[in-house]
């Protein structure tokens, strides 16, 4: 009887064992198979208005897509005040690419030295946007304040972007700010 009982007892824990050999062998798959699928990580940066109808897929976008990406960053650039410049320029450089990082960092701090310096404020008006394939380019008025008093009402201004689409995560590589042809358009070559 004894030996029934031990027989009983050992088919008992050989079946407990497969049933957890085999539960280990599904979650070990189940981990692999979590592991290949987030290989990479997909950031998509949605526009903070949907209004229309827009497309990015991996390394394009609708000019709509552009437009509302280049909003935001212009404002980073454009709308400064002596206290916020340098947190505006940092959020900036958040999308930027690596390889024009450097360059464009130095412009950015020549600039916020130049509106430290002068106390300067500015505020820019968009009112109307240019896309021409990944340049996004918008015109419209500034304004600029040097402690508190207007030195320049209304100045026409574009701001002008280029956006590489990499693995669906917009990247400035390029920008331009000047002033508009008399045409009221931007001129046609970047200037850096």
């Amino acid at each position: 009887m004894k030996f029934d009982l031990f027989a009983d007892q050992l088919a008992d824990s050989r079946v407990k064992s497969m049933v957890f050999m085999g539960l280990s062998v599904i979650l070990a798959v189940a981990l692999v198979a979590n592991g290949l699928f987030r290989g990479s990580t997909v950031v998509v940066m949605v526009p903070p208005e949907v209004d229309r109808e827009m497309w990015a897929a991996g390394n394009v976008a609708s000019p709509e897509y552009m437009t509302k990406i280049a909003m935001p960053l212009v404002a980073y650039l454009s709308n400064v005040h002596p206290d916020s410049v340098e947190l505006s320029f940092n959020a900036f450089m958040g999308y930027v690419a690596p390889e024009v990082a450097g360059v464009i960092r130095e412009r950015l701090n020549a600039d916020k030295r130049y509106v430290v310096a002068r106390q300067m404020s500015r505020a820019f008006y968009p009112k109307s946007v240019q896309v021409v394939k990944d340049e996004v380019t918008l015109i419209g008025l500034e304004k600029r304040f040097i402690a508190g008093t207007i030195v320049a009402d209304s100045d026409k201004r574009y701001y002008r972007l280029k956006i590489r689409m990499n693995n669906w995560k917009p990247e400035i590589v390029a920008f331009d700010v000047g002033v508009p042809e008399d045409t009221g358009a931007a001129p046609a070559d970047m200037k850096g």
